[in-house]
């Protein structure tokens, strides 16, 4: 039988009630200093761990944050096993890594340049060690916000060099666990800062939302520390990368690219001086052998859908928030150009963010021979997809999926 995978579209439509700039997220009681962290003369000290914390070099991420993790097979491990950091997707554009271009959606092994700096602790300044990229291993600008990067070395000789690789937590652990961030924010040193772990939420950032998203307030944990590592206090495993953060915005701006919100029973929040963190713990079974596979079983990344869209930055489609009224709205419309690889869609729109993830409830199958495709929505108030007018505030589309059926 002759089958073709069906690229799904789902637009999430979120109610939103009169009182959606009331409500913010309560901060966290439980904050511990900050500080720039020094590399101990001791050996076994913590300290040593985290060498492997870098700094992307690049005009517009000189401020971003990579972490080295550990990939080795434990029972079969292998000294010529790639050496792979991990940091958000937003850290690498066109503008800070040689002639890397990006059209968004899923990539894959991706020819690209630039350099990660590890050992960047406040007494090894000059001291840094320097480490080039080999390719773009994997990268989603969707709700993963995820670039996976291969360094030109193996994982054993960076090791051999003091360069230790981060152990990924084997499960998330629950709100309330003290976690420690690691970032290279506005200094070229590494900076640490105690909070705790918040509840799960969802979060809009232009273009995207990202469910399940792990918040906290640790503290002095500028938007430079974008692709920070977040540590189990207690564990020293990681267990998250911050990818999104309110800090130095306002709520003006809110769920645009540098001001995220969050979807909260059908509403949109914004919370200041917020993180939010991508939990990494399914990486752990998307390495096989030392080397990333993409597609193994059990690897949750062989679902992502790859990019569907000419031009997925300039999606046509825009967040309309109204609130309840007597005035009968007209249907909006929205214009979607495809890829020529597309061979048919299915695509579904919600007020529920999480019905994004559910396979059911799409259209049946759009010919996308007649590109652009036409997409009607209906005129419910509320957080609505608009391509044309807007009452009040404009923001962005808000779901883009990861389902394939």
């Amino acid at each position: 039988m002759n089958t073709l995978t069906i690229r799904c579209l789902s637009i999430a439509l979120i109610s939103v009630t009169s009182n959606v700039y009331a409500e913010t997220f309560e901060h966290s009681a439980h904050t511990i200093a900050s500080g720039l962290v020094q590399l101990s003369d001791n050996p076994a000290h913590l300290s040593h761990t985290w060498t492997g914390i870098g700094r992307l070099r690049g005009p517009r991420a000189s401020y971003c944050t990579a972490s080295l993790i550990d990939t080795r097979d434990k029972e079969q491990p292998s000294d010529t096993s790639p050496a792979y950091i991990i940091t958000s997707q937003r850290c690498l554009n066109s503008s800070n890594a040689g002639n890397y271009t990006y059209d968004g959606g899923v990539q894959k092994n991706a020819p690209i340049e630039g350099n990660v700096y590890f050992n960047n602790f406040e007494n090894t300044l000059g001291h840094t060690k320097k480490y080039a990229f080999k390719s773009i291993a994997w990268q989603s600008d969707g709700g993963l916000n995820l670039a996976i990067i291969e360094l030109n070395d193996t994982l054993s000789n960076l090791m051999k060099t003091g360069v230790q690789p981060l152990t990924i937590a084997s499960a998330t652990p629950p709100a309330g666990t003290e976690i420690l961030t690691l970032g290279i924010a506005h200094t070229s040193n590494l900076y640490a800062t105690s909070c705790t772990q918040l509840p799960r939420v969802d979060v809009l950032s232009h273009p995207w939302v990202s469910t399940q998203m792990l918040p906290n307030h640790c503290t002095a944990l500028t938007e430079g520390g974008r692709g920070a590592a977040v540590l189990d206090k207690d564990r020293n495993e990681l267990v998250s990368l911050v990818v999104a953060s309110t800090h130095g915005t306002d709520s003006v701006n809110k769920c645009e690219a540098l001001s995220p919100c969050e979807i909260k029973d059908k509403a949109s929040l914004w919370s200041a001086d917020t993180h939010y963190a991508l939990p990494v713990s399914f990486l752990n079974q998307c390495f096989t052998g030392g080397l990333f596979v993409h597609d193994s079983p059990n690897c949750s990344l062989k679902n992502q859908a790859a990019s569907l869209f000419k031009d997925p930055h300039s999606f046509p489609a825009r967040l309309l928030e109204r609130v309840n009224t007597n005035t009968i709205v007209a249907t909006e419309k929205i214009e979607v150009k495809l890829n020529d690889d597309v061979p048919f869609l299915r695509y579904k729109y919600s007020h529920d963010v999480n019905a994004c993830k559910s396979g059911t409830g799409y259209s049946d199958p759009l010919d996308t021979k007649k590109n652009p495709l036409i997409l009607e929505l209906d005129n419910t108030p509320g957080m609505a997809v608009s391509r044309s007018k807007c009452n009040t505030s404009c923001k962005v589309l808000p779901c883009l999926p990861n389902t394939t059926t």
